[in-house]
């Protein structure tokens, strides 16, 4: 079942208001222009120029666990 247009919405403008938090803590770290900073920069970036609004397939526990141990 696919949420509502409604529902779409207000989870977008909430993630845009945790973007703006995200963006005035990124200018009020101490070291704005150390490499971290630019890494959460660009991140807030790819997120904000996202257009593609997907709903990911879960991985089962057993795809997860795999994937996992590839890492391990």
């Amino acid at each position: 079942v696919l949420p509502s247009f409604k529902g779409i919405r207000s989870a977008v403008q909430t993630l845009l208001a945790d973007l703006d938090r995200f963006r005035e803590n990124v200018q009020r770290i101490d070291a704005p222009d150390s490499a971290q900073a630019e890494r959460y920069r660009t991140l807030a970036s790819k997120v904000m120029e996202n257009v593609t609004f997907t709903i990911p397939t879960p991985l089962e526990i057993d795809e997860l666990e795999s994937l996992a141990l590839e890492y391990l």
